[in-house]
């Protein structure tokens, strides 16, 4: 069945979203028929055409020919370039050279473009609207917790070279120590050994310059450790706190089924992502 000229220019609209967008739509149009089922596939698809859109990426909305070519090679697709065009063609869509993604996963999965474009979405409220900032901020503290995190990488080094460059001055007092003691041993005439020994005095009441310079390094670069720690493990845990209330919100609101289950799996997967890039033990999990 053919669109009618209202479809089109609500599918015109639609395909003028971002592939996140396309992808949330298409969703919630396919839910009740086997969306939760391939809902990990729609969200690897969104981000291959993102990946393949060199210009714009994550906030472009469609593909040319060329590169919906390379995803259904990409996808081992037994399907061809002219089967996709011939597909569009018979519901009568306007085959251009650009291709939005909501178009074509509703042709992957076999979902006629009618019913994609007058799929109901679920209501937008406003709780939707505090769910997905929600998510947004922990995005934003995920960013900020392994930037500090870096940080503290970056302090640990310069302590460890801190440690090392004080380990080494260390090392060269005491040899010289004992190589004065050798001396005073070895020494037989009492001249000699008196000198000797008055050096050694002498030596161990020195404060040399690079030793007392490294202790002081050293003494700074573990407080900047300590605190670049802990502004780190601050960060982490202010992190996982938000992510635990975020995913608490989600839960409550598919309770409610109060938007559309594409969009509300799509937040929690969006959830679930950042949580690779989390330490395991505030609440991250392993990469697949």
């Amino acid at each position: 069945m053919s669109l009618t000229d209202a479809e089109k220019t609500k599918l015109q609209q639609i395909s003028s979203k971002k592939y996140k967008e396309q992808a949330i739509w298409f969703l919630n149009a396919y839910w009740a028929e086997n969306g939760e089922a391939v809902a990990e596939k729609v969200w690897d698809v969104c981000n291959k055409f993102a990946e393949f859109d060199q210009e714009n990426k994550a906030e472009g909305c469609s593909l040319d020919e060329m590169n919906i070519h390379r995803i259904l090679e990409f996808y081992q697709s037994q399907q061809t370039i002219q089967q996709f065009r011939e597909s569009l063609r018979s519901q009568q869509f306007e085959v251009k050279k650009l291709y939005a993604l909501g178009v074509y996963l509703s042709w992957n999965y076999k979902l006629t473009l009618k019913k994609f474009v007058n799929a109901p979405q679920g209501a937008q409220s406003a709780e939707m609207a505090k769910a997905q900032e929600m998510v947004d901020q922990v995005g934003k503290l995920l960013e900020e917790a392994n930037a500090k995190a870096t940080e503290a990488t970056k302090k640990d080094k310069e302590l460890e070279t801190a440690l090392n460059a004080l380990k080494k001055e260390e090392t060269d007092f005491n040899n010289k120590t004992e190589e004065l003691k050798q001396r005073i041993e070895k020494e037989t005439g009492v001249v000699k050994k008196n000198r000797a020994q008055a050096e050694l005095a002498q030596h161990l009441e020195s404060d040399p310059l690079p030793l007392r310079k490294a202790k002081i390094t050293c003494e700074a670069a573990k407080k900047k450790s300590e605190k670049a720690r802990k502004e780190a493990e601050d960060a982490a845990e202010e992190m996982r706190k938000k992510m635990e209330e975020a995913e608490a919100y989600l839960n409550e609101q598919k309770a409610a089924a109060s938007a559309g289950m594409g969009l509300m799996w799509w937040m929690q997967r969006e959830l679930t992502e950042k949580k690779k890039y989390m330490p395991t033990r505030k609440g991250g999990v392993a990469k697949k």
